[in-house]
């Protein structure tokens, strides 16, 4: 998805990072939380996702057999997603969780620096990640609100691309 954390808004950063959580738990056509994960593992694949300045990337893999269903399920994430607030906090905390752990990784303290000693404009100036400071609802925005409304931005066929890899024809 041609999106991620430079296009977060002002008032909840880190958005796009809490999106790529928030995604995973459950659609319209497969209702339960973490179904495809569940199904990856069950047919010894492998699933997980980032958020980067300026894309979030999610990706699995499974056996050519199953790689039909594991796609179904996959799409449906950004057809009907439910983003259903019963997860919100678990999944702010796991942001922050992420967010607080990075804080003592170099790769993240220089990014950190580099954006802090750079133009205050520029987004890499901002927090990426996010944490429970500023993925909450402010006077101005609800957090439910923005995340719906960046769901509706950014994840729209033009903005996303889908690579498949298999020896199925």
């Amino acid at each position: 998805v041609a999106a991620g954390s430079y296009h977060d808004p002002d008032a909840h950063l880190g958005l796009a990072h809490y999106l790529e959580h928030m995604l995973f738990l459950g659609n319209e056509k497969y209702p339960e939380a973490n179904s495809l994960q569940k199904f990856v593992d069950l047919n010894g694949g492998a699933w997980n996702a980032y958020t980067a300045p300026d894309h979030t990337n999610y990706f699995f893999q499974i056996k050519a057999d199953k790689l039909a269903q594991a796609l179904d399920n996959f799409s449906q994430y950004f057809i009907s997603p439910k983003l259903d607030q019963t997860y919100a906090d678990k999944e702010r905390n796991a942001v922050n969780s992420e967010w607080s752990m990075g804080r003592t990784h170099d790769g993240w303290i220089i990014q950190r620096v580099s954006g802090l000693t750079g133009n205050p404009k520029n987004p890499a100036a901002r927090i990426s990640v996010g944490n429970l400071e500023t993925l909450q609802d402010t006077e101005d925005s609800k957090l439910q609100d923005a995340l719906w409304s960046f769901y509706n931005r950014y994840y729209s066929a033009n903005l996303m691309k889908l690579v498949l890899v298999s020896n199925e024809p």
